[in-house]
């Protein structure tokens, strides 16, 4: 239950146990993790011994200013928080410049393709 006066910025946040915040770990997934990617998204996903999957985002500055790249990891934290998504890997989702220009629901959709075909999604595809 949110503590009322809690921002609203806090309240979209994902906990700090489901989120990448070392550089290293960014860097391994990176290196040794698989692949898929669509126009708008690339996902990096890897193993990890944790109990839960931990997510990162990667917004370059090619996607827009900071108003718009934020705008995208907030629309991407929103997807990722309905949590079907296997536990016990490390994902790092990076945004492409068309990002910038998509909705919520074709970013929300370019996700869930690409945690279906990296093997991480537990949802079944909507119809």
């Amino acid at each position: 239950m949110p503590v009322p006066g809690t921002p609203a910025s806090v309240l979209a946040m994902l906990p700090r146990e489901r989120r990448l915040t070392k550089g290293a770990d960014f860097v391994a997934v990176a290196r040794h993790g698989r692949v898929a990617a669509s126009r708008c998204l690339v996902l990096r996903a890897r193993r990890n011994d944790a109990p839960s999957t931990r997510f990162g985002f990667a917004v370059s500055k090619a996607v827009g200013g900071a108003v718009v790249r934020n705008r995208v990891k907030r629309r991407l934290r929103e997807v990722l928080r309905s949590g079907a998504v296997f536990h016990g890997w490390d994902v790092v989702i990076s945004a492409r410049p068309p990002a910038a220009k998509a909705t919520f629901s074709e970013l929300e959709a370019e996700t869930h393709l690409l945690l279906r075909r990296a093997g991480l999604s537990r949802q079944e595809p909507r119809r």
